[in-house]
């Protein structure tokens, strides 16, 4: 499928059908929570996977980056699933994923996430940069989410997260529930805000029109009233498609 681009503001995009957002104006392509191995720790947990999903992960970094012409890929945190050192086949599918992308001539950055424990070591391995707690990138402040407004740089604005792995819940006419990725994107206090959903297929992330915020995963969303954000749900490969602001889809 080829990608379609739903603007957000004068500069970014979303990249659909994919869990991508493009920072046109530095040609930068960026993605969250990839969780590479979590397949793994679900069949150690007994819950057996049918077919890995390195494939689907892949498509949807490398097909947004060739197709968008981005020069640059940041992954924002959580590229691998385990907390502690990394397992073989998080190693081996780190360096894949990143061999694949400099194949393409692009440049890599990774920002820390709270998964990140030891990534250092591959990263340092390849010549990757790894920003923490954030990497500003021209008017933009680059986070995981995992942290507090504290750590944010002064005079941030433009704000683009992970962490939250956002989902939305709709009930049909039969009173089924059905979840979809979402985008969130808002302002609040004089911050824009854009938090990604999960790359990962297996992290389906929060019911954010159905939980307090109080429950939220990010303390820097749970510091702020997300009702006024606007979600775009995602059917990855298939469509974004926006859906009216968040307060209006409570218990929908």
């Amino acid at each position: 499928m080829t990608v379609e681009t739903h603007r957000l503001d004068r500069h970014t995009s979303l990249v659909a059908p994919w869990p991508a957002l493009l920072l046109e104006d530095e040609g930068a392509l960026v993605v969250a929570d990839i969780h590479l191995g979590m397949e793994e720790q679900k069949e150690a947990e007994g819950i057996h996977i049918p077919r890995g999903v390195y494939s689907d992960i892949s498509n949807a970094i490398l097909k947004p980056t060739r197709e968008t012409g981005a020069s640059r890929v940041v992954l924002l945190g959580d590229v691998k699933h385990e907390f502690g050192r990394p397992l073989y086949v998080e190693w081996a599918a780190t360096r894949k994923l990143i061999k694949a992308l400099e194949d393409m001539k692009v440049r890599v950055d990774v920002v820390r996430g709270n998964h990140d424990n030891y990534i250092i070591y591959i990263l340092k391995e390849m010549g990757v940069p790894l920003h923490q707690p954030c990497m500003e990138l021209g008017r933009y402040t680059l986070l995981h989410g995992h942290l507090g407004p504290e750590t944010l740089p002064p005079g941030a604005r433009r704000i683009v997260m992970g962490h939250e792995h956002p989902s939305i819940a709709v009930r049909d006419d039969l009173g089924l529930t059905h979840r979809y990725k979402a985008f969130l994107h808002g302002s609040f206090g004089g911050l824009e805000i854009t938090v990604l959903p999960s790359v990962s297929p297996l992290a389906t992330g929060s019911d954010v029109n159905r939980i307090p915020t109080s429950e939220l995963l990010s303390p820097i969303l749970r510091s702020i009233d997300i009702d006024g954000f606007t979600p775009y749900l995602l059917d990855v490969g298939y469509t974004v498609e926006r859906f009216p602001e968040l307060r209006t889809l409570r218990n929908f």
